[in-house]
């Protein structure tokens, strides 16, 4: 009996200590601290229509908390435009192998027109956005396919050039979450935003060019 508390014992700590010193170095503890990506950015712009789909994973719980949680496929549309399409405009989205429709709503911040589909489109070299009231279609290419940087690269650009700041929230892992989103409004000009928000509230982010790799802003 005690030779087999003694060996449990043993494996319970070996146990206890991997899970707690798993995250070793600060690079770790960042990728196991995301709490969303954006892999891949479909764009097009025609006339009075600009249109972006964004596809990727977020966390279920979406709240910017610093507390990073599992992990769920997204894929969002975004419409600007200056015609009266309604409030809540019909919208179709094509890919190789499935049509996602559904509904737009307004987003007050800005006035564009968006929808999550709950899924990601990823790798297509083109998808087509339609409003069918409207009888208009469109395009979207695929412009992450090209970009020299991933987002993988951008997270060790911003970890790397944000060390000394980020070490301060590194314990058995890291006291926040981090978001890694795409933003620009054309196609020469679009950037990784990478965001740490801490548990305390604080927040760490660089903008950095999806072809260079330099940090624009920080």
């Amino acid at each position: 009996m005690k030779t087999f508390f003694k060996t449990f014992l043993s494996f319970f700590l070996c146990f206890l200590c991997f899970f707690t010193f798993s995250c070793k170095s600060l690079e770790e503890c960042a990728s196991a601290s995301i709490s969303e990506t954006r892999d891949d950015f479909y764009y097009a712009k025609n006339g009075d229509y600009f249109v972006t789909f964004t596809s990727g994973k977020r966390e279920q719980n979406y709240l910017m908390d610093g507390i990073s949680t599992p992990l769920t496929p997204y894929g969002v549309v975004v419409l600007k435009t200056q015609k009266d399409i309604g409030k809540t405009p019909s919208f179709s989205i094509k890919s190789a192998s499935k049509t996602y429709s559904s509904k737009m709503e307004i987003n007050p911040y800005d006035m564009s027109f968006v929808a999550d589909i709950c899924e990601e489109i990823k790798g297509e070299d083109e998808i087509t956005f339609s409003l069918p009231e409207q009888n208009f279609e469109i395009s979207l290419k695929n412009l992450s396919k090209n970009w020299r940087t991933t987002q993988s690269k951008a997270l060790d650009i911003f970890v790397k050039h944000k060390q000394n700041e980020l070490k301060k929230y590194q314990k058995t892992g890291l006291d926040g979450e981090i978001y890694i989103k795409i933003v620009g409004d054309n196609e020469e000009n679009i950037y990784y935003f990478v965001l740490f928000v801490g548990r305390d509230g604080n927040t760490i982010s660089s903008l950095i060019d999806v072809n260079s790799g330099e940090i624009v802003q920080s």
